[in-house]
C-alpha cells in the first residue's frame, strides 16, 4: 500500500525524466530539443486546463495529473509511437492507482484521460499548422 501511495504522488515525474534522457542521448540535439519543447507545452497546457476546469466545477474533475500524462503521451505518440506506449502505460497505471487508493473517482480519471488526449491532439495540430513549414 505504501508503494502505491508513493507512485500516486510521484509517477507524474517519470515521463519528464524520460524526456530529459531522450534529449541527452539523441543524435540530433536540435530536433530532440524541439520535440521535447512541444511535449513540455502539452504538459503545461494539460495541467492548466485541468486546474481551470477543477476551479469551474468545484470538484476534482478532471484529474490534473492524469490529464498531464495523457497530454504528454499523446504528443509523444505523434513523434515516437513506440515510446508513446510506455508513456500511455505509465499514465494508465497512475489513473488506476489513484482509483484503487480512493484518491479520485473513476469519473475524475476518465475526465483527465479525455482532456489529456484532446490537449495532446490540439498542441500537435497548432504546432504542425502554424510553426512547422510544410514540405511539398
Amino acid at each position: 500500500m505504501t508503494i502505491l501511495l508513493f507512485l500516486s504522488r510521484y509517477l507524474v515525474f517519470v515521463i519528464p525524466v524520460i524526456l530529459l534522457a531522450y534529449i541527452v542521448t539523441h543524435d540530433k540535439k536540435k530536433r530532440a530539443t524541439f520535440e521535447a519543447g512541444v511535449m513540455t507545452l502539452s504538459f503545461v497546457l494539460g495541467g492548466t486546463f485541468a486546474v481551470l476546469l477543477q476551479n469551474l466545477t468545484d470538484s476534482g474533475l478532471p484529474s490534473a495529473s492524469v490529464a498531464i500524462l495523457f497530454a504528454l503521451a499523446t504528443t509523444i505518440y505523434f513523434y515516437h509511437a513506440r515510446l508513446a506506449w510506455l508513456t500511455y502505460f505509465i499514465a494508465i497505471a497512475l489513473g488506476a492507482i489513484r482509483i484503487y487508493l480512493g484518491e479520485q473517482t473513476s469519473a475524475n480519471v476518465y475526465g483527465g484521460v479525455v482532456l489529456g488526449i484532446l490537449v495532446g491532439i490540439f498542441v500537435n495540430y497548432i504546432i504542425h499548422t502554424f510553426f512547422l513549414k510544410r514540405v511539398k
